[in-house]
């Protein structure tokens, strides 16, 4: 009963953290929220953990995504916690497992962001208001590291406009994200079928 009662306390813990990443999260994408006191706090409780995450794989153009891995490592450890408030025995393999899972979910994530992304820096070619250029222009910094690599594919010499090279980034994601979550969900059921 002791052991059940730390788990207990201990998910609970570890879910108000989980909530408390996931809070600074959506607040870091409202402009008047992120300077704010409950912006500053939050900050203050998350920053020493993400900072863990920053380095090789933490960037994406100039989209930082140490919070996702952030989140990823802690859910993993609130999904060990609760098989262990459960009752039931965590194996390497489960915690692998899970951890592959994760990390897939993840990359999938990533893709559909970046496809809505590049849809949604075409829609705001045919905008002329100062806002939607502005807006352009920061999803430029994080879609031109892959726009330049697709410019390398195709041709280095010949002069291709920015519009039609998303539009080749543009099928390349959807190419990419479609492969993925087939080949990967076929994994991800073999996978989640060993765990049930």
């Amino acid at each position: 009963m002791d052991q059940q009662f730390f788990f207990f306390m201990l998910e609970r813990v570890f879910r108000v953290y989980y909530y408390v990443l996931l809070s600074t999260v959506i607040i870091s994408w409202i402009p008047s929220l992120r300077h704010s006191a409950i912006g500053g706090v939050l900050y203050a409780l998350t920053e020493p953990y993400v900072r863990l995450f920053r380095g090789r794989f933490s960037r994406i153009g100039m989209l930082d995504i140490s919070f996702l891995w952030a989140i990823l490592f802690w859910s993993l450890l609130l999904r060990i916690i609760s098989i262990a408030q459960a009752g039931r025995t965590v194996s390497i393999f489960t915690v692998l497992a899970m951890f592959i899972i994760m990390v897939f979910q993840v990359i999938q994530s990533l893709l559909l962001i970046l496809l809505i992304l590049t849809i949604v820096r075409l829609i705001f070619y045919k905008t002329q208001s100062p806002q939607g250029r502005h807006a352009g222009t920061m999803m430029d910094m994080v879609l031109n590291p892959m726009v330049q690599s697709i410019k390398a594919l195709v041709s280095k010499k010949r002069f291709i406009s920015h519009q039609r090279l998303l539009v080749y980034l543009l099928l390349a994601l959807a190419v990419g994200y479609y492969l993925w979550s087939f080949w990967v969900g076929t994994l991800l059921n073999l996978l989640l079928q060993t765990l049930a």
